[in-house]
């Protein structure tokens, strides 16, 4: 079973946790918790917009301050926040919750970390042609191929935020793990693309979990986890090789989980919630789900999967959805993301006296509820 801190161990700071048994999708005392820090984040974006108009107005371009602003409120919020969850609270913890002026600055870093994350997804949709994103268009529709520089816009806005709240030692170990990632998930998403050969036909034969799960862990792990989880310890002036240590090893495991998720989402998320269309089998895409049904297949179901997996053909798309149903993929993944939790729940008690375990909790927290069970 899935164990939690609770508000109360939290607040008194001890290493003990309350049993939670992960099936159950009442979201927890942590989870609401991180539920209302997304409602003042929100409410507090407005003032990031401002500081970055600024910055846009001394440029003295006539026009493009009023673009800036309409381009960060399309594309920065309305997002999970699971990074901006987890370095806000993690700023907040590590940095003490009564220091002078640590909400604010955990704020703007937060939302730095939601910059990046709006950037990857910008050029996503326009890699792979999506054209809706969190239930409306996506941003290139209504920009058209300008939306490229859009995408270095704001990114770039994330550099700028992260410079104006953070100095020194902590700013420079932080811009440098922000950029580091950045270059690993560019890596990772470029590895991910390329999983269609000379003929645009999906490389099946290729689809492993050796070649899967280091995509996971640059598209996922570092970014999605590592690098907030990271950032709440710079920003604290935690240096120690051994928490971060610690951060890294948790993030390959979170990043995994996570990444796997989605995979699970495109086929089985509901379509409102999703806020956009299904496009892993159309694409040919290297998953979780493909990888373990390929494995899991007879001949004669491995064959089909072959023959129908990575066509824009809704006919096709069926056939593979049918051969997941005779194999059962959904309790498959349901069983796996079960014992993948409870794993990553040993490794928080293992590395409780590195790094304080709430800091790996709201990670973990953040994504539990990501899935419908």
């Amino acid at each position: 079973m899935l164990r939690l801190f609770t508000a109360a161990a939290a607040a008194t700071g001890s290493r003990t946790m309350t049993i939670s048994p992960c099936s159950r999708l009442a979201p927890s005392a942590v989870r609401r918790e991180q539920i209302e820090t997304v409602r003042r984040m929100n409410d507090y974006f407005p003032e990031v917009v401002a500081q970055m108009k600024r910055l846009g107005d001394a440029c003295q371009l006539v026009g493009e301050t009023t673009w800036l602003e309409k381009m960060l409120y399309y594309t920065v919020p309305g997002g999970k926040m699971t990074r901006a969850i987890i370095a806000y609270n993690g700023i907040v913890l590590l940095g003490g919750k009564d220091t002078p002026g640590i909400k604010e600055k955990a704020m703007n870093i937060a939302w730095s970390l939601e910059m990046l994350q709006a950037a990857i997804i910008a050029a996503d949709d326009i890699s792979d042609a999506t054209n809706t994103r969190r239930g409306r268009d996506a941003w290139h529709t209504i920009a058209g191929r300008d939306a490229v520089f859009d995408v270095m816009l704001v990114e770039n806005c994330a550099y700028c935020l992260l410079g104006l709240h953070c100095e020194g030692e902590p700013y420079v170990r932080t811009l440098r793990h922000y950029t580091e990632i950045m270059f690993q998930i560019s890596m990772g998403q470029n590895q991910d693309n390329h999983c269609r050969d000379s003929e645009g036909l999906a490389k099946t034969n290729e689809f492993t979990m050796e070649k899967y799960v280091p995509i996971c862990q640059h598209k996922s792990g570092g970014y999605s986890f590592y690098l907030p989880m990271a950032t709440a310890l710079n920003v604290s002036g935690i240096f120690d090789k051994a928490a971060h240590d610690a951060a890294l090893d948790l993030s390959k495991d979170l990043g995994l989980l996570y990444q796997v998720q989605d995979d699970y989402l495109d086929i089985y998320g509901v379509l409102k919630k999703m806020g956009k269309v299904r496009s892993d089998i159309r694409n040919g895409k290297c998953t979780w789900l493909i990888i373990e049904a390929l494995n899991r297949a007879n001949d004669e179901q491995r064959r089909r999967l072959k023959e129908n997996y990575g066509y824009d053909d809704e006919k096709k798309i069926a056939n593979v959805m049918e051969v997941f149903a005779e194999m059962k993929m959904k309790e498959v993944f349901l069983r796996w993301e079960k014992s993948m939790m409870d794993a990553i729940e040993k490794k928080i008690h293992k590395y409780s006296d590195v790094v304080r375990p709430e800091l790996f909790i709201h990670a973990l927290e953040a994504i539990k509820y990501h899935v419908n069970r």
